[in-house]
């Protein structure tokens, strides 16, 4: 990081001093939302200082908009506010922003001057410019440089020792799961092979991936229903405490609590790196991980797996910047400069070596360290992905994780059956939002 940042200091002094200083009338104005800007020039100082010198940037600061104690809508409404109130010209929101303020129409639409200036599209993955168009109800209301996804890892070492066949694009979690019990159990954990390996996560992540592939969401869209006895998700349930009881999964058993991500325990939870597990679910850092660990693993890449029914779905594919111009914005010209530099290849080139997120300019899309990508591109997002948690407090979901994860705890451990985990898990669940619910104002 040390060396990357010489560098980046480097280059900016160099390019700085090759560029003439626009004059003062000649200057640009950019008002931009953001979370401080202390946070904005850490994070884009140095972009703008080489790229835009002709552009004086007014950072918005996000003062009083993110707070405990409100709800989502609160908080979007403030968002929404800041936004007219400060007459921004350029916004960096996440995805429910985004959502909310193209549903109430304070973001500009970009078709129009794409169309105008025959800006080409195709050079941008089709699965992002998919999600931005979900989100804006078929309306391009912004452009996003990166984005991250999962891919499902295979050892291949470990399915030709066992003469297992490899496992393939779009498969269901059915038929993952089916290859995963094909690996025999050794009786001893510390010599035992995990048919799949979900690391850095307690039980509730699993049986979560699991049902989300369905889109199932275990809190209903109004938020005032809890939905683990549903089929989707005593189903998911029965199939993690399956797993964990046999031993085709992985089981970090921590009593309901927090992982705590230290370097050691993380090391200890990668089995995957090790070649203990023949599956497993990541994004690109499990590559880098690897690296790290220098391992051995001969491994191979396929798509997460998915909805029988809506193969070419996923829902984990995620936008976490966006780039997008307020409806009302005086300096509109100028946002979109900006917007086209950071979706463009030179900006592009810089992100693939210090990002461990995803490119959407298909021209930096092929390959890492060798590696062919193309498992992370291949499925679009599920457009019936729901929000419903958007409805729920953080110490609501919080308790929900813990008391699932407690539950399941039992039933591994064979203090109760899976059956009893869900009914369990279902009562103490709606119990607990009820009570919120009647003491939250409405």
């Amino acid at each position: 990081m040390k060396k990357l940042a010489f560098a980046m200091l480097v280059f900016v002094g160099l390019l700085t001093a090759c560029s003439p200083t626009p004059t003062k009338e000649h200057r640009e104005v950019l008002r931009i939302v953001f979370s401080s800007e202390q946070q904005f020039n850490f994070q884009y100082g140095n972009y703008f200082a080489v790229k835009f010198p002709e552009i004086d940037v007014e950072i918005i600061p996000m003062d009083g908009v993110v707070k405990t104690g409100v709800s989502f809508d609160e908080m979007f409404e403030a968002y929404q506010k800041l936004v007219v109130e400060q007459k921004a010209d350029l916004l960096i929101p996440y995805r429910p922003q985004i959502k909310y303020l193209s549903e109430n129409g304070s973001l500009l639409d970009l078709d129009p001057i794409i169309k105008k200036e025959k800006y080409d599209l195709s050079k941008i993955s089709p699965a992002a410019i998919d999600m931005i168009r979900q989100l804006g109800n078929d309306k391009l209301y912004g452009l996003a440089p990166e984005f991250s996804s999962t891919a499902l890892y295979f050892n291949k070492q470990l399915f030709d020792k066992f003469q297992i066949p490899y496992p393939r694009d779009q498969m269901s979690w059915e038929e993952t799961l089916q290859l995963a019990r094909r690996f025999p159990v050794d009786s001893d954990p510390e010599k035992r092979i995990y048919g799949l390996h979900y690391k850095y996560s307690l039980p509730f992540e699993l049986v979560n991936e699991i049902a989300s592939t369905q889109a199932g969401s275990f809190v209903s869209e109004d938020g005032a229903k809890v939905l683990l006895d549903t089929p989707i998700w005593s189903e998911a349930m029965r199939t993690v405490i399956h797993g964990f009881r046999t031993g085709n999964f992985y089981y970090y058993e921590n009593g309901g609590k927090p992982i705590n991500y230290g370097p050691d325990e993380t090391k200890r939870m990668d089995l995957f790196s090790v070649g203990r597990a023949a599956m497993m679910i990541s994004t690109t850092e499990q590559m880098q991980r690897m690296k790290q660990f220098n391992s051995s693993v001969d491994w191979g890449l396929v798509t997460v797996p998915v909805d029988a029914h809506y193969p070419e779905l996923t829902h984990s594919l995620s936008i976490n910047t966006f780039f997008a111009i307020p409806a009302a914005a005086e300096h509109a010209s100028t946002a979109w400069k900006v917007i086209k530099y950071f979706n463009g290849d030179e900006a592009a080139k810089v992100r693939v070596r210090t990002s461990e997120s995803l490119a959407t300019r298909l021209g930096f899309a092929q390959d890492k360290d060798g590696r062919s990508l193309e498992a992370f591109y291949k499925l679009k997002l599920d457009p019936r992905a729901t929000y419903a948690l958007l409805n729920v407090t953080d110490d609501i979901n919080s308790y929900f994780r813990t008391m699932i994860n407690e539950q399941i705890d039992a039933a591994v451990m064979g203090r109760q059956t899976a059956d009893e985990a869900v009914r369990n898990a279902q009562k103490l669940a709606q119990e607990k939002l009820d009570q919120t619910r009647l003491t939250q104002k409405p």
